[in-house]
C-alpha cells in the first residue's frame, strides 16, 4: 500500500467521531453509594448502548437493587454521575425518571395456583 493510499484510508489522528453516534441509553461514571460507613457501590462505571438487552447479575448484597433504585430516583447516590438517555439524574431528575420504568418481581404479590 502506498503512503498516499494509507493516508486516504486511515483517518487523521485528530479526527473526531461523527456527532450522530448514539449516546448510551444508560450510563454511570464512578457511581458510589454508602449506607453509613458500609460501601455498597464503589466507583461503578458502565454504558449500555441503545437497543441492547443488558442483565445485572451477582450475589445477594452486590448492589444490583441499589443501582436500579438510584437510576429510578428512589435512592440518593453518594458520588458519581448517572445518566438515562443523556439526562443526568441530578440535573434533570424528572426527565430521567420519565425515560425508564421499573417493575418489581415481588413474591408477596404472586398468588398460588389452585391444585
Amino acid at each position: 500500500m502506498t503512503a498516499a493510499l494509507a493516508r486516504a484510508v486511515r483517518p487523521p489522528e485528530t479526527s473526531r467521531p461523527p456527532l450522530d453516534l448514539p449516546r448510551p441509553a444508560v450510563a454511570a461514571t464512578d457511581l458510589t453509594k454508602r449506607f453509613g460507613r458500609l460501601p455498597v457501590l464503589r466507583g461503578l462505571s458502565f454504558a449500555v448502548k441503545p437497543g441492547r438487552i443488558t442483565a445485572l447479575a451477582g450475589p445477594n448484597g452486590a448492589g444490583k437493587s441499589t443501582l436500579i433504585n438510584i437510576l429510578a430516583g428512589l435512592v440518593v447516590k453518594t458520588a458519581g454521575v448517572a445518566r438515562i438517555w443523556d439526562f443526568d439524574i441530578d440535573v434533570h431528575p424528572r426527565r430521567a425518571r420519565r425515560s425508564i420504568g421499573v417493575v418489581r418481581a415481588d413474591r408477596s404479590l404472586r398468588t398460588r395456583s389452585p391444585r
